[in-house]
């Protein structure tokens, strides 16, 4: 009898790891990086079964990755290392809860290592998923010499709470947000520099919504140019520094979104509108892109419903021009900023809640 049970037990077990089975694929960005640069890979989740919502019976559009190790091994060697890999998202490609894929930025280890590719050479990575015996293809990466300026960079990293930070955000110190800024002032080409700046950017835009969210005389003020934050110039530096990096790198979303509704307040409509538009395009399923796409919506209608204000008047043709080809006038400078202020002060704290 204790046999049977046994071997009952065993084949629940082998019918349920088939059942659960799933795979793997991943694709380096770039199959050549420095030592300090992050490795940025694709990731395709892909399973033999739907994952279905259980409260409404659809299938889920998106899963929270947090099981999910790096394994390395230096071409030559056989230790093979094991790095988690940190919380991301992947999206539903195939609109039947079958094929989820996204984008993780892989730089920093654990307590005792601070960058995972510190030396030069050739490495095979395969991705795993802890505690389930899936494992994804193997890529080979090679790693090569810093410059002087990302030299520099790494440093200046203390140890990995600077990277985490970098990465996740949320609390910090003076001494970290310090450090990040001479990144961004002494090394602004690397890729080290533009990570800082799209972390600096983002908690700038947070400061800058906890301390003027609640000011009811907000936009009269800044429309008359009272309210001059050194919050406000250091953010917009920040993220344009951000829109720079590769659209695979995860930061880039939320950075450049911000950037669009800074440039809301500067009344800069068309570049506030394109960079809504890469948004959808290039994020369709991400939040951010999700939001881009309702916030020019909204925008929009609310400048046709106001023709009157988001008019310009030539004076050596007496033509009108739309709002975006001079400056606007002065009530349309008004009614953007309520805009933007709707959008940085109601809009994105919601966002935020769920990060």
């Amino acid at each position: 009898l204790y046999l049977f049970f046994l071997l009952l037990f065993f084949s629940f077990c082998v019918l349920a790891s088939e059942t659960s089975e799933g795979k793997f694929e991943i694709k380096a960005y770039s199959s050549e990086i420095t030592i300090g640069e992050p490795l940025i890979l694709e990731i395709h989740a892909i399973s033999n079964t739907p994952n279905i919502n259980p409260n409404n019976g659809e299938s889920t559009t998106s899963v929270k990755m947090d099981t999910l190790n790096l394994l390395v091994t230096q071409k030559g060697h056989k230790e093979e290392i094991e790095y988690k890999i940190w919380p991301i998202t992947l999206f539903d490609n195939s609109g039947k809860g079958l094929e989820y894929s996204g984008f993780a930025t892989i730089l920093w280890g654990e307590l005792d290592k601070i960058f995972i590719f510190d030396k030069t050479g050739v490495f095979n990575c395969r991705v795993g998923q802890a505690n389930e015996n899936i494992n994804s293809n193997t890529i080979e990466i090679k790693i090569v010499p810093p410059s002087e300026k990302e030299k520099k960079a790494m440093s200046i990293i203390k140890d990995y709470h600077d990277l985490k930070f970098i990465e996740f955000g949320g609390e910090s110190t003076p001494d970290i947000v310090s450090r990040l800024e001479q990144i961004v002032e002494q090394c602004g080409d690397t890729m080290l520099a533009k990570l800082a700046a799209a972390r600096l950017g983002i908690e700038n835009t947070k400061h800058f919504e906890n301390k003027y969210s609640e000011n009811k005389a907000f936009i009269e003020q800044y429309r008359k140019g009272e309210i001059k934050d050194p919050l406000i110039e250091s953010a917009k530096k920040y993220l344009s520094m951000a829109y720079e990096l590769p659209d695979e790198v995860p930061i880039r979303e939320n950075a450049i979104y911000n950037l669009a509704t800074f440039e809301l307040f500067d009344s800069e409509t068309k570049k506030a509108f394109a960079i809504y538009d890469e948004l959808v395009s290039k994020y369709p399923q991400g939040k951010y892109g999700k939001q881009a796409l309702r916030d020019k919506k909204d925008s929009q209608e609310y400048i046709e419903n106001h023709q009157d204000l988001f008019v310009v008047e030539n004076e050596q043709s007496q033509t009108s021009k739309p709002l975006g080809v001079v400056f606007p006038i002065l009530g349309a400078a008004v009614a953007l900023i309520a805009i933007a202020s709707l959008i940085l002060f109601t809009r994105k704290k919601k966002l935020n809640k769920v990060e």
